[in-house]
Order: C-alpha cells, then structure tokens, then sequence
C-alpha cells in the first residue's frame, strides 16, 4: 500500500486528528498523489480537513487565511517547507517521462530550472511538473511561477509545479514544448517543439556511429539513421542498439525530440518503445528518398544525412597541418541552386570543375560565418552529374528575392535580394 512512503506526512495528520486510521491517511495521501498528481507535502492541508473533527483546533488551523505568498528572487531564499511561491526562472529543459498510476499511463514533466534569469550568476533546481503545464515551460523561455512549493529529498531541493500553480511566460523561448501523447504524431508535427513523442515512419537509413567523450575517456557506440512519412524526414539518435533495417515501418513510442544546433532530431533512448508497424497504404522508402531531396533554402545548422543537387561556381583546396603534425588537405567552394548559394566543403580528395552539376548526399550542415556549410566526409557521398537538373544560372548576378517575413522564419543563404526599412544600425553591422 506504501504506508511507510508517507510516514512523515501521516504523522503529521495523527497530530491533528488523533482518533484518525493511519491506513485510512496513508490510502488518502495516495489517491491524492495516484489521481490528481498532488505530492503528500502539498495534500497535507487537504487530508487534515478530510479527517478532522468539526469544531476541534484542528477545524480551526484549516479554515485559517491561507498562507501569504513568499516572492523571492533566489532559490537561497527558500527553506524546504516553503508554499505558495513566487519566482522568475530560466527554463533549461523540459522533459516528460510515461508513469504507470492504477493502470493508467500519465505523463510527468521533469527538468531544470536556473533563478535570476535577468542577471549573470544563477542557481541550478531540477523540477517537476505535475499540472501539465508543458505548453508554457519551453527550454530557454523566462517564466514567473506563482503558487509552486518547494519539495526536498536527500538534503537536496526541487521546486514543485503544481495543478494550482500558474506559469506565466515572460520571454519566448525556443522551439515550444510538445504536448505529451502517446497517440503518433506527424514528422511535420514533431519537428514544431521538443518533448516526448510517438510516431509511424519508415527507416530511410540507419548506420552505427560514435561519440567520443568531451574529457577523452573515450567513445560512446550510437546509432544514427533517418525516419520518413508522408510529410517529411527527420534524423534520429538512438543511445541503445536497435533491430531495425533501411525500409522497415515501425511504431516508436516515448522517444525525445530535442534540438541539436538549429535541427530537431529524435532520441531514442532505453525507456523508448520501438515495434513493427503495418499499413499497406504507408508509403515506400523509394518514394520517400525521392521526396526528402531539400534545396539550398531548405539547409539549417546541425542537419545530418541531407541530400541536395547543386552546381558548383568555384573549387579550391588548401593544406593544413593536423594535430598529430602530418600535413592535410581540404577542399572547398562556393557552390548554388536555384534558391541561393552557400559553402561545400570536402574533407576527402574531390576534384570538382566550375559549372558543373552534383547531387550530395548523407551530408552533414555546420553553419560557416552565418551561413550553412555544405560537409562531406566520404568520396561516395558525391555524384557527378551528366545532365542539369535544373537551367543554367549566372553566378556573377545571381540573386534570389525574398520578403522579410520569409528570411525572418526561414534559413540563412547567401545571394539573397529583399527590400525594407532600415530602423536601427549599429558598429559592426
């Protein structure tokens, strides 16, 4: 039943109500945790008033004023008993994890938060969120929480965002927090935020991988691989093993969408759920592959297995010296399409002509100056092409136009023409 898990707070109602069952506190204490996501800490007024008798003193604490609101500006403002608070955070991140209650899958928000969010120095809290209020707690925005409680286990503090809490967001952050759901969703839709998701896709390509450790202890062994459906790809990480080849429809459950650079990508960790999938109506890889072609326009930072074709407007190569002192040589140009330019940088021995048509792919986007950079590691990678897929373009007065609003939302490029009113300007503009 877990009476010992809510020892303390059972002692607590017994104080109050001394003719109470301690198992009957206990079991109310749970139903208050298991069906409306309230920790005992923040139920204890609640149970009391439940087992009370009318008249006694304990009538009378509970129908006392409620607690006045303690506003601080720092986490080492706040003591472990602390309720109904009031405090502006940055929010680093935002996760969700699936929690069996009586049967029944809930999804419980968990991440961390830093005070001071306006000022240099901050203080690290983990919290959690037991009011769904994922919509409104995206990683990097700054939120003021009013009514949150503070929790703490093993001499170590958390704050508590409950389902009478309320977040106010007071900067826009980032890519906005997914609604946890175990119902799949679209690519399209996954792709919008960050959070725990569940889709249908078919494995365009998987392919064993590692990353090595930031200290040099060593290497990480990981899978990378792309996902596509019908309304787009995405690339996928997965920390485990996996039993999945090119071609295979499944169904993932629980997996991450988290942002590496400007691009999301999905996290398959060991919580993930990972099952064939069968729908004859589902699309092929084939026609998948040959919609999942992007152009110039279409390019963000941290992209990884892009396929693009191209015409190459200049080629060259230069040496440099590698850490273990042999000399290297990199190639490098600029090349276009027809929504812009940027740069193509190749690592292996490439020789390319000016004017001439390429098709990439399984390239990787690192963003050069501002604009993204073109990176392939493997001559494969890259194909010659005897025919132009599209018309000639003159690289000397190539300039695509675009509107600000389009440029505002979309990729950095070069080559670009757009007219507007110029409102500010500052050095180094």
């Amino acid at each position: 039943m877990g009476e010992d898990k809510y020892d303390t707070e059972v002692r607590l109602v017994l104080q109050e109500c001394k003719d109470a069952n301690p198992e009957e506190v206990a079991k109310e204490f749970e139903r208050y945790e298991n069906e409306f996501l309230i920790p005992p800490r923040d139920a204890l007024r609640s149970v009391v008033r439940k087992f009370m008798e009318p008249g006694s003193d304990a009538d009378k604490t509970v129908r006392a004023p409620a607690p006045s609101v303690k506003k601080v500006s720092k986490f080492s403002e706040l003591g472990s008993n602390d309720r109904n608070v009031t405090i502006e955070v940055l929010v680093v991140s935002y996760n969700s994890r699936a929690q069996q209650v009586r049967g029944e899958e809930r999804q419980i928000g968990f991440g961390f938060i830093e005070d001071s969010p306006w000022d240099g120095e901050r203080q690290r809290w983990e919290f959690k969120d037991w009011g769904n209020k994922s919509q409104d707690l995206a990683a990097g925005s700054v939120v003021r929480l009013d009514g949150v409680s503070v929790n703490e286990w093993n001499d170590k503090k958390s704050i508590n965002i409950n389902q009478t809490s309320r977040v106010s967001v007071l900067k826009e952050g980032g890519a906005p927090t997914l609604a946890p759901t175990n119902e799949p969703v679209t690519i399209e839709d996954a792709s919008r935020g960050e959070g725990t998701v569940a889709i249908v896709a078919r494995v365009l390509a998987v392919r064993p991988d590692q990353i090595v450790r930031r200290d040099g202890s060593g290497s990480i062994d990981v899978v990378r691989g792309r996902l596509g459906d019908q309304t787009g790809t995405m690339g996928f990480l997965s920390w485990k093993a996996l039993d999945i080849s090119e071609g295979d429809l499944v169904k993932i459950e629980n997996a991450q969408v988290k942002r590496f650079r400007d691009t999301p990508e999905i996290n398959i960790g060991d919580f993930t759920k990972i099952e064939p999938y069968h729908d004859g109506a589902f699309p092929e890889a084939e026609t998948l592959q040959a919609n999942s072609s992007c152009t110039i326009k279409d390019l963000r930072n941290g992209m990884r297995d892009v396929e693009v074709t191209l015409q190459v407007v200049d080629w060259n190569s230069r040496s440099y010296t590698k850490k273990t002192g042999e000399k290297g040589v990199i190639h490098s140009g600029e090349v276009q399409d027809p929504s812009g330019k940027c740069r193509l940088t190749s690592w292996v021995e490439m020789e390319l002509e000016a004017g001439s048509f390429i098709r990439i792919q399984r390239a990787r986007v690192q963003a050069w100056q501002g604009s993204p950079d073109l990176v392939i590691d493997q001559a494969e990678q890259l194909e010659i092409l005897s025919e132009a897929p599209f018309g000639p373009i003159d690289a000397s007065n190539h300039w695509v136009e675009e509107n600000l609003d389009d440029l505002t939302s979309g990729g950095s490029r070069r080559s670009i023409s757009t007219t507007g009113r110029i409102v500010s300007l500052r050095a180094g503009s």
